[in-house]
């Protein structure tokens, strides 16, 4: 087991406090224009497709993409997760988050895709909110759970950190013998 590192411990909570201002903006910045992309070129090769901004028109229909589409908040929560656990390298970190953000992209793309391929049902403000309240979710803590599974992630986030901070303040006693 690795040795508990305060100054590691505190950046890594600092990071996740700063990566959350700005209403989550290197999220937006990032996975935005991807999405735009990624959603545009799939429309693309079924329909003639013009993308303006963050609209995407084809003779399949009209789609824009606003913030709640980019889920940039379920990217941030995976980032917290991964940064929040304790006992990993930089190294797995960094493949973690590749993972996890890749998984949960290409998931939020084909979510995109479905939707607005049955936004002109009747059914589709059901399967909107659904898809944005339950789905979604559940995709994150699929993605997390997977790729926890896959890396061999032993610890808990927050929990194993404050564990080991905890033994690191209050050391457990000796008994002394008289």
């Amino acid at each position: 087991m690795r040795k508990f590192n305060i100054g590691d411990f505190i950046l890594r909570y600092v990071i996740i406090l700063l990566a959350g201002l700005g209403n989550l903006f290197i999220f937006y910045w990032v996975f935005t224009p991807l999405t735009i992309k990624a959603v545009s070129f799939i429309l693309g090769i079924f329909s003639n497709t013009i993308t303006i901004g963050n609209q995407i028109f084809s003779s399949l229909g009209a789609l824009e993409l606003i913030p709640p589409c980019i889920a940039g908040a379920a990217f941030f929560l995976l980032f917290a997760l991964i940064l929040s656990t304790a006992r990993l390298s930089i190294k797995k970190r960094a493949w973690i988050f590749l993972s996890s953000s890749a998984m949960f992209f290409v998931l939020n793309i084909a979510r995109i895709i479905f939707l607005f391929l049955i936004s002109e049902k009747p059914y589709f403000e059901t399967f909107h909110w659904i898809s944005w309240n339950i789905l979604s979710t559940v995709l994150v803590i699929a993605v997390w759970l997977f790729n926890v599974w896959l890396f061999k992630v032993k610890s808990v986030p927050v929990y194993t950190d404050f564990e080991e901070l905890l033994r690191v303040i209050k050391p457990k006693k000796s008994k002394r013998r008289k």
